[in-house]
């Protein structure tokens, strides 16, 4: 049975997003949740591109 090779360090990826702040009677707590959420994803793609993940 082969055994797996152990990475020597785990990583952990850190990060936020910011969604624009005021009033938006459109909009409730779940939109500015989401936008926040699609920024960070997209940053945290350009990062491990950026490492040539």
């Amino acid at each position: 049975m082969r055994r797996k090779k152990k990475l020597s360090r785990g990583v952990a990826v850190v990060g936020g997003g910011l969604s624009k702040l005021g009033l938006f009677k459109d909009r409730n707590s779940k939109d500015f949740f989401a936008e926040a959420y699609l920024e960070k994803k997209a940053l945290v793609k350009i990062i491990l591109m950026s490492w040539g993940s």
